[in-house]
């Protein structure tokens, strides 16, 4: 079981601030290795979650372009999400997504009965702060599996394996019901090509 933070306790890095997301340039999909298949993997959880238990709607905090919820739409209810980007705001409302300006940290927001967090936790400050402050009582969460402290984007805060990310989860106060992990294709980080995994929870409390 391990986590990893990447950078020196008692600094705030640059790339951890609401200044670096909102300034971000929108990044098109099909330039981010390994995006077709995490955001797959997690709209089969969310779709597989509401089979079963239906949700009566889904908030997506740090929805980028909205990527995630065209993905859902076939879910049939209603969808939000929220990013600090201005140029992925803008890129979801012209694509005609739901998605508000917000700083996930610090601004008021509607939460629906599923909030999910999509390669979100890894880039805070405190992601632990953060999943424990989550509302309501069903999130799904996703972040890189494979990364560590030699092998990382580098501008993640963050890594766990699967044991530690769950951890990471459960100390937060949420009981984990589903736990998945996929693969993607080879990238390249601090000077390393390596196959690239991700990992997405679906917790109840």
């Amino acid at each position: 079981m391990s986590e990893w933070r990447l950078f020196p306790a008692g600094t705030v890095p640059e790339y951890t601030t609401v200044e670096f997301f909102q300034n971000h340039p929108w990044v098109p999909p099909g330039h981010q290795r390994g995006h077709s298949q995490r955001i797959q993997m997690v709209a089969d959880l969310i779709a597989d979650l509401h089979a079963k238990d239906p949700v009566s709607s889904v908030t997506d905090l740090g929805a980028g372009d909205g990527s995630l919820l065209t993905h859902l739409w076939d879910l049939g209810v209603p969808m939000w999400g929220y990013d600090a980007g201005a140029e992925n705001v803008e890129r979801a409302r012209v694509n005609g997504v739901d998605v508000r300006s917000a700083d996930l940290l610090s601004d008021e927001m509607e939460y629906g009965d599923l909030v999910a967090a999509s390669e979100v936790v890894e880039h805070l400050l405190d992601p632990h702060d953060f999943v424990r402050n989550l509302p309501g009582k069903r999130i799904v969460l996703s972040s890189p599996s494979a990364e560590n402290e030699f092998w990382h984007y580098e501008h993640h805060a963050w890594a766990w394996d699967m044991d530690g990310y769950k951890a990471m989860v459960e100390q937060a106060g949420w009981t984990v019901v589903e736990h998945r992990e996929c693969d993607a294709e080879r990238n390249f980080h601090c000077g390393m090509w390596q196959n690239q995994r991700f990992q997405a929870i679906a917790a109840v409390r």
